[in-house]
This record gives structure tokens, sequence and C-alpha cells, in this order.
């Protein structure tokens, strides 16, 4: 899968960037196999290649928490970009 362009306007794309490079490979989104594809105003993206030795639970379907995580994740990364600091 091609990554999208981070260009929209209202974020820096430096900062999209420097927070991809941070959150990214932290232990929790590792563990999943989960990354921030794109980030703009009002949109994350993310991404999890599900791997069957890992992600599914016992009857071959993913487990819930791969989805719970996703979208706490998303939701996380998405409102956080809007936070004013200062």
């Amino acid at each position: 899968m091609a990554e999208a362009s981070v260009t929209s306007p209202g974020l820096n794309p430096a900062w999209v960037e420097a927070v991809k490079a941070g959150v990214n490979p932290c232990p929790y989104f590792s563990l999943l196999s989960m990354r921030i594809v794109d980030l703009t105003p009002g949109l994350s993206h993310l991404d999890i290649p599900v791997d069957p030795a890992r992600h599914l639970q016992p009857f071959g379907m993913v487990h819930g928490g791969v989805y719970a995580s996703i979208i706490d994740a998303a939701g996380f990364v998405v409102t956080n970009a809007h936070v004013v600091i200062g």
C-alpha cells in the first residue's frame, strides 16, 4: 500500500512527520504492528496489517481488542492534533 501524502492545510507537515516518527515505534504500536499512515485536520489514518499468528481470536476472526486499539489510537491522534499548547 502506498503511503498517503501529508500536505493538508492546517497541520504542519514537519509536525505530522515528527508525530509519526515518535508514535509509530512506541511499544504498543509495535506490539500490534500499528502505524500512523496519514494525519490531516479531522482525519487520522492508521494501519494494522493483520498477522494471523498475532491478531486472530480462536475462531479465526480479528480479535476485538485489535479493533478497539486502532479506534482508540485513531481517536487520540486526530483529537490531539487540535490541542493548542500554551
